[in-house]
């Protein structure tokens, strides 16, 4: 089975949460399409309760059976939620200083 992601997006609250144990209730749902025998599209789409946090991932799950696997929507809403955490992790506000920012000469010469 291949789990492929086309889109993904997260729309964040507009202030970092401050508390260190933030309880986050999600309501979220998967919802699946028919692509062929062997593939489905789903669209993944969690919301928090709590604060404002709205994520989404649109992709395909390849099979190498006819067969969809049990357990498939577990499988996908903890990939999913792991995307999320990370994303949210890595978009969180980070103060810089000024000496901190490349100047154009310097970022051309990035190794990337």
């Amino acid at each position: 089975m291949e789990m492929q992601i086309h889109k993904v997006g997260l729309f964040r609250p507009a202030n970092n949460p401050k508390s260190c144990k933030l309880n986050v209730n999600l309501d979220w749902n998967i919802h699946y399409t028919y692509i062929s025998k062997k593939s489905i599209g789903y669209i993944f789409q969690a919301k928090g309760d709590n604060i404002p946090l709205n994520f989404q991932i649109e992709g395909e799950i390849c099979f190498k059976s006819s067969e969809i696997p049990e357990g498939l929507s577990h499988l996908i809403l903890h990939y999913s939620l792991e995307i999320m955490l990370k994303i949210f992790n890595i978009t969180k506000e980070i103060p810089l200083e000024s000496q901190d920012i490349p100047t154009l000469g310097e970022f051309n010469e990035l190794q990337i």
